[in-house]
């Protein structure tokens, strides 16, 4: 018996000192100071000490980086200091923007001006000066535009940068001798300031760049075009510069839908009877979102002539929202005609459909249609009735009764769009009425409702009864204990995520086959496949995939598209409001979000859950500000024909 349990013994001591044994215990270490967001500093270097190798160096950098805690600044910048190898350099790097630090932007652009950082590091570093990046940063970037290995990366950081800087140094930065743009320079002109002058150029420079920078300059003619507000009527050669370049774009058999939606929405403004025409071609083209820039064309460039036209074509399409929206731009031009057939519509399709067509009512401004409006409003449907009390606002008539009757009801989504409405518009809603919805929503679900009532308070400390105690006393989620000390300066209190995850979310419950996993998502428009990145956020895919073993998508619907940009799904609500009932840490990276990637959508850091987004196109402001998560490997074309309302049947996991 002894022999048994000294052999046992040994067993296990071998086990315990063994490479998988320590690995394992680094890791659920790890994640656990990770899920936390541990700012004890020492606990943070005592476990770098215990990285055996540089993959768990980097799982270590990347962790601290997920806590977006500045505390751990110092951690990091050491860390970029003494280690020689450039991935966790750039990881370190990384960690430090999204920190936003007081001495963020100044260190990186210390270290992009060191001369024995080489090219290839600089070009993933110089990303991360968009999230913490000012005019110092913009200064500088402007200084690297000439150098060839450097300046794609830095003209889409400089676009994103102008977002919020809008510096007018545009066409200064660009070589005036050439006669096409990358993709890069192109979407650094469309996030710019640009006015009718430009105009010139940007023809000129349009004739030759490619598909994908020919995208961002139509956007950014059209942007020109409607500084002078319709108004400006183009000179000959302008006029029929934009024809000829129009003229061999509109093509059916261009497959670039993003490239074809941007040129058609040009079209209205040549007024050329053959381009006009053309339009009518792209009613079959298989993407709607193209046929829908038609329709709205159609109606800029003809007014009511077009309706005749339009009436047809609603007639035959089937009950989406492209219909829907439709039936909203036929409202802007021929109320009575869109109220007749949006009151014929309203008993067909789904809820989606229905809620297309109370945003059409509204634009008629009749009425019989806000009568209509009111009649939706009493639904006990927070998709139907959030859409009908936005439409009623939106044509001021919602009275103080009916926004009083909606603050009562128990939906997340009902009350918090209307809320919403009333802080964002500066209605008055009394410190009393937010106290109590504050008191009443003191739960995950209820965490966006909690969280606008706490800024409006943060704003009105002075001139309000409220103290910052009273709603402390009432928070409901550590993300919101988070943000407190920044609102109200006081209540310092320690966070613990840990507490707040379900058991599968544990860290020691994180566990992962070796090889991706794929997912094939079924919807109503047919099937497309994605790959899991379990490699950058562990704790996101295993969620996703804990969702998906369960059957929580199924029967769920898309209940967002913004086309060029993203489709948004899984939400149980349906509304946007809702979630899985907790709610899961980000695990920000510095991979950048291409076409076909898949984010997790969050109302802030920390506050992910059940809901995603696949991009449309490249979307590099959202770098570091979203968790990634995946990538559409097959079926994208699926993916670009998803409308708001199309529903996910299914979704099954393989290693294939």
């Amino acid at each position: 018996m002894k022999v048994k349990i000294c052999l046992f013994l040994f067993l296990l001591l071998s086990w315990s000192c063994s490479p998988n044994y320590q690995a394992a215990s680094f890791n659920s270490k790890l994640k656990k100071l990770e899920f936390a967001r541990s700012s004890n500093v020492q606990e943070w270097r005592k476990l770098f000490q215990q990285a055996q190798n540089e993959k768990e160096k980097l799982d270590f950098v990347l962790a601290v980086a997920h806590t977006k805690n500045d505390s751990l600044f110092p951690l990091l910048k050491d860390i970029f200091q003494s280690n020689r190898s450039d991935s966790v350099k750039i990881l370190a790097a990384f960690g430090i923007a999204q920190f936003n630090h007081p001495q963020s932007e100044s260190f990186l652009l210390n270290i992009l001006q060191n001369d024995s950082l080489n090219i290839s590091t600089k070009q993933k570093i110089i990303p991360f000066l968009a999230y913490c990046g000012s005019k110092n940063s913009w200064n500088f970037l402007s200084t690297l535009t000439a150098n060839v290995q450097l300046k794609d990366v830095t003209f889409v950081v400089l676009g994103i940068l102008n977002r919020k800087l809008k510096i007018q140094q545009t066409f200064g930065l660009l070589d005036s001798t050439k006669s096409s743009l990358t993709p890069a320079e192109s979407y650094f002109l469309y996030n710019s300031p640009l006015n009718f002058p430009h105009l010139p150029a940007l023809l000129r420079l349009t004739e030759n760049s490619p598909e994908n920078a020919k995208v961002f300059l139509f956007k950014s003619i059209r942007k020109t075009l409607e500084s002078k507000k319709f108004n400006m009527k183009l000179d000959s050669l302008n006029g029929g510069l934009i024809i000829k370049i129009l003229a061999k774009n509109l093509n059916l058999k261009i497959q670039n839908w993003h490239l074809l939606r941007a040129a058609v929405s040009l079209v209205p403004f040549t007024k050329d009877s053959s381009l006009i025409s053309s339009l009518l071609n792209f009613f079959k083209y298989k993407n709607p979102h193209v046929r829908l820039a038609c329709y709205k064309a159609l109606l800029d460039a003809r007014g009511k002539e077009a309706i005749p036209i339009l009436v047809d074509q609603f007639g035959k399409l089937p009950e989406t929202s492209e219909k829907a929206l439709l039936a909203k731009y036929i409202a802007q031009k021929d109320p009575s005609t869109a109220y007749l057939l949006i009151n014929n519509s309203l008993d067909k399709g789904n809820v989606y459909f229905k809620s297309g067509l109370l945003e059409a009512l509204a634009e008629t401004k009749l009425s019989l249609s806000k009568r209509l409006l009111k009649e939706f409003l009493k639904l006990d449907d927070p998709v139907l009735s959030s859409k009908a009390f936005l439409a009623l606002a939106k044509v001021r008539q919602i009275t103080q009764k009916e926004i009083d009757h909606l603050l009562n009801s128990d939906h997340v989504a009902l009350v918090g769009t209307v809320l919403d409405w009333l802080l964002q518009k500066g209605n008055k809603i009394s410190d009393a009425q937010l106290f109590a919805l504050f008191k009443k929503f003191n739960n995950q679900a209820g965490l966006e409702i909690q969280m606008s009532i706490c800024q409006y308070f943060s704003k009105a400390k002075n001139n309000t009864s409220i103290s910052s105690d009273s709603l402390f006393n009432y928070v409901a989620h550590p993300v919101l204990l988070k943000t407190f000390p920044n609102l109200f300066g006081n209540h310092t209190q320690s966070l613990d995520m840990l507490n707040y995850l379900p058991d599968f979310l544990q860290p020691d419950s994180i566990n992962l086959p070796d090889t991706p996993l794929i997912a094939e998502v079924t919807t109503s428009k047919g099937s497309f496949k994605l790959r899991l990145e379990s490699n950058i956020a562990p704790l996101t895919v295993k969620n996703f995939v804990h969702l998906a073993q369960t059957g929580f998508y199924d029967r769920l619907y898309f209940h967002r598209v913004v086309p060029d940009f993203v489709i948004q799904g899984g939400d149980p609500t349906g509304t946007g409001w809702g979630g899985p009932g907790y709610l899961i840490p980000s695990e920000h990276s510095p991979v950048p979000f291409k076409r076909g990637s898949v984010g997790i959508a969050t109302a802030g850091f920390d506050t992910g859950g059940c809901q995603f987004f696949i991009c449309h196109s490249d979307q590099p402001h959202l770098i570091g500000n979203y968790t990634l998560f995946g990538k559409v490997i097959r079926g994208m074309y699926v993916v670009d024909q998803i409308e708001v309302g199309d529903q996910i049947l299914s979704i099954k996991l393989s290693d294939k």
